[in-house]
């Protein structure tokens, strides 16, 4: 999963638990590059 739409930086993961942290990095991520015209 691509966590950093900038670099490209991926993660794997082989354990359910594993992908479900590489989700929420991707999350922050958005949350912290998104902006005001991305939120509407």
């Amino acid at each position: 999963m691509t966590v950093n739409l900038d670099t490209g930086e991926t993660l794997y993961a082989t354990e359910y638990s594993d992908h479900l942290a590489n989700v929420e990095t991707l999350r922050a991520w958005v949350a912290a590059n998104q902006t005001e015209s991305d939120a509407e």
